[in-house]
Formats: structure tokens, C-alpha cells, sequence
């Protein structure tokens, strides 16, 4: 008889079903104010252009360690947060010529004294409790502190560069790169196996659309593991800066697909993985400074990138 009653409780307890049902991982940000998390970051990105049937490449890497530091904990959840970058090292390289920055180095070139001005200096990054980079601000001045650091730039070719580095690292562009290190979460509590959706626009560099798909793959009260298989579509119809005074169009297409390590109890990612694949054209219009339009020419490219991000917090 006391077998016999057993047999259902046992079964109810360890069942697939219950212990799904015991498995919920409530993943959004807590903030506390004061607290500091460093995001170190190492990229790999590899273009390849198809000229006159003759593959070009171009390799760029960069290693970055960016602070944050929550300034401000707002009434809706969301947390005002002062970013500075610690160090950067950039590596280019393309037929031939190479450009190296490490802002710790003692050297001195351009490109060094132009980033060795954008250390230490603060602007602010606002992300709501469940991951949305909803804005960021203050990186003006910053800019202009950065081409004032350069001797000998005219006032023409300063409006230049400073629209350049706007549209290259700018807000739009650190609102996207923190976009792949901090998971959008889901507006409810999730277990092993849900799913969620929310995009992402790119408005930066080559603009366009990210889909997000969300899935949790393991959570406990400690740990839990995302992935999000993403869609990434360019705006075709937005001019943009192809590099070399050269403006055009992107229509480009592909998969990003990034894996996180996240800790339950902050909902903090504590490492993460991004490898994105986008292929399409580059449809050169001709030289914007010069204004001389020459039709439009189509260059196929291949675009690989691969991230790694560490996320510390003191």
C-alpha cells in the first residue's frame, strides 16, 4: 500500500515536467549604484572585396577594455551608467599597408595621438533592466578633444574627421557594440528551451536591422547559458562612407550568432562569443569630396567577424 502511494508522488517529483517547472530564471538587470563592471573585448574582422575577379583583403583587429561604472539608478529600472575606455590597441592591414595603435605604446604618430585622447574620458550609456541600450550620450566634446590633439588639422578637414569618427565610434556605433556584449532579456520568466524575439537597429556604419531570436539553453540560481541566432539586414538605400573618400550603398545579408555565459544572480554576462557572416555588394557612387560621379559600381564583399568579450565586476 505504501508502495503503491509512492509511485505517484515519485513520479510527480521527478518528472521532466516538474522539474521544468522548477528550472524559471528570472533574467534582468538589478543595478546598484556605485557598481563597476570592465568589458574587455577582442575582435578579429576579415573583408574581402571582389575587384576585376581579384579578391581583396583587408584585416582589422582591435582589443578594448571599456569600464562602466552605474552612476544613476532610474524609477522605470533602468540604470545611467558613465563608460570610459582604459586602453585600445588597433591592428590594420591591407595591401601592404599597416596601421598599429596601442594607446599604453610610446609612440606618437597620428592615429596614437588620436586615441590616446579618447582615454579616460567619460560619456554616459543609459540600458533599461532588461538589456535595451537605449542611449548614450556626452561623446561630443570628446571628439573634439581627440582632433584637437592632432597638430596641423584645418578647420575643413576637422568637420571631416569629426563626422567620421561619429559615424565609425560614435553613439550609434558603442549603442550596437554593446549591443552583442549585453543580452536583451525576456519581459518574463524564462526556462531551458524558451525563446524570444526583439530587434536591433543598426543605425551606424552600413545601418540596417538586426532580428534577434533568444533561446536559454541552461539556468539555474547561478549560472545560465544564451544564444541568439540573428538576421542582420542592411538599409539599401542609405548613403554611407565606403572608406577613401569613396561613399555608396551597402546591400549586405547574414547571420550573427552569439553565445553567453551569464550570472543568474546580476543577470551580468561574465563572457560572450559573436561570430557574424555577411555577404552582399558595396555600390561605389564615386569620390564624395571631389563630388565626381562615375555610375555606380557593384563589388561583391565578404565580411567575418569574430568577437570575444570578458566581463569583470569589481
Amino acid at each position: 500500500m505504501i508502495k503503491k502511494n509512492l509511485i505517484p508522488i515519485i513520479f510527480l517529483l521527478f518528472s521532466p515536467l516538474f522539474l521544468r517547472a522548477q528550472s524559471y530564471v528570472d533574467l534582468h538587470f538589478n543595478f546598484k549604484e556605485g557598481s563597476e563592471f570592465q568589458i574587455h573585448q577582442k575582435a578579429n574582422k576579415e573583408t574581402y572585396l571582389t575587384v576585376g575577379e581579384v579578391e581583396q583583403r583587408t584585416s582589422n583587429q582591435k582589443e578594448t577594455k571599456l569600464m562602466l561604472t552605474v552612476k544613476k539608478v532610474n524609477p522605470d529600472g533602468s540604470a545611467t551608467l558613465s563608460a570610459n575606455y582604459q586602453r585600445i590597441i588597433l591592428s590594420s592591414s591591407q595591401d601592404g599597408d599597416k596601421i598599429y595603435v596601442d594607446t599604453k605604446s610610446e609612440e606618437s604618430d597620428v592615429f596614437n595621438k588620436l586615441f590616446k585622447a579618447l582615454i579616460d574620458q567619460k560619456f554616459n550609456v543609459t540600458i533599461s533592466e532588461y538589456g535595451k541600450i537605449e542611449s548614450v550620450s556626452g561623446m561630443d566634446p570628446i571628439f573634439d578633444k581627440m582632433i584637437d590633439a592632432l597638430s596641423g588639422v584645418k578647420k575643413n578637414e576637422k568637420e571631416e574627421l569629426k563626422a567620421f569618427l561619429i559615424t565609425s565610434m560614435g553613439p550609434e556605433q558603442v549603442k550596437l557594440n554593446l549591443s552583442f556584449v549585453i543580452p536583451q532579456y525576456a519581459l518574463f520568466k524564462v526556462h531551458k528551451g524558451d525563446a524570444w524575439t526583439n530587434h536591433t537597429k543598426a543605425k551606424s556604419l552600413y545601418g540596417g536591422t538586426i532580428d534577434n531570436y533568444w533561446e536559454l539553453q541552461y539556468g539555474n540560481d547561478f549560472m545560465a547559458k544564451l544564444e541568439n541566432k540573428a538576421k542582420y539586414y542592411s538599409e539599401p538605400s542609405t548613403i554611407i562612407d565606403l572608406g577613401g573618400g569613396q561613399e555608396g550603398r551597402a546591400q549586405l545579408e547574414g547571420d550573427i550568432t552569439s553565445n553567453y555565459v551569464i550570472n543568474a544572480s546580476s543577470s551580468w554576462p561574465t563572457r560572450s562569443i559573436v561570430h557574424s557572416e555577411l555577404k552582399g555588394d558595396f555600390i561605389f557612387m564615386g569620390d564624395k569630396k571631389k563630388r565626381k560621379k562615375k555610375g555606380n559600381l557593384k563589388v561583391p564583399v565578404r565580411i567575418i567577424q569574430n568577437i570575444s568579450y570578458e566581463i569583470k565586476h569589481f
